[in-house]
């Protein structure tokens, strides 16, 4: 694994829980995560948070140069996980299924989010209540399962550009706008001003599709799972 993040790099993790043993981690939480862990009804939700915040110490450990028992992680208000000593590096997590991905950037803030494609009880109403008129409009230009397909484009951009901000959802998404450019960037309007952010998808796998977001828009990004990677930027 590689411990080098230039300034302009933007590295995503992909990690299967299929493959990786739960109980060997639970040393690198805290009692805090591991009484969270323990609140899981299911074991594959309980897999998914303890790999994910496992994976993101171990990985933090090798970017800084610390042990992983050295990373003292905190949580903001909006759930967004942060290193109060290392601002500038920013850092994601989501999972769906038997996939978990991170995101770490010095480039600026990252979010990221992960989705199962699958079908969704009352659809319209959905894209209704979470998408902007443009957003919509693109959802809509697609039928059937394409259209589905769309709706987790726009739904995983809007989430990850929410991860960003360190917010997490929030009433009145319909007001929030994330419309995907030509050059692979995300133009974003709303209450919070407009932007023009570094925007990258890809499926992890056949049923999910994933979307990073980053704040600075020139960001080189490549994919790294254990033992290799691939510049996808």
């Amino acid at each position: 694994m590689t411990s080098r993040l230039d300034g302009r790099d933007a590295h995503l993790w992909q990690f299967e829980t299929t493959c990786i043993g739960v109980e060997p981690l639970l040393g690198l939480l805290t009692d805090d995560e591991q009484a969270r862990a323990e609140r899981f009804r299911r074991a594959e939700d309980r897999a998914r948070f303890v790999i994910g915040r496992a994976m993101l110490r171990q990985l933090l450990g090798r970017y800084l140069d610390r042990a992983p028992g050295d990373i003292h992680l905190h949580t903001t208000d909006g759930g967004k996980p942060v290193l109060p000593d290392m601002p500038q590096l920013s850092f994601s997590v989501s999972h769906s299924g038997g996939h978990v991905v991170l995101a770490l950037s010095r480039a600026g803030s990252v979010g990221i989010d992960v989705e199962r494609v699958r079908d969704v009880a009352d659809l319209d109403s959905m894209i209704g209540r979470c998408f902007s008129t443009r957003e919509r409009a693109l959802i809509d230009a697609s039928a059937g399962n394409e259209r589905l397909l769309a709706f987790f484009r726009a739904w995983t951009r809007k989430e990850a550009f929410l991860k960003m901000l360190g917010t997490g959802l929030v009433d009145a998404l319909d007001q929030i706008d994330c419309s995907p450019c030509a050059d692979r960037t995300l133009q974003v309007s709303g209450p919070q001003g407009c932007a023009r952010l570094a925007w990258h998808e890809y499926q992890p796998s056949l049923d999910h599709i994933a979307a990073l977001v980053c704040e600075n828009p020139d960001i080189r990004v490549s994919l790294h799972r254990p033992g290799w990677f691939v510049p996808l930027l």
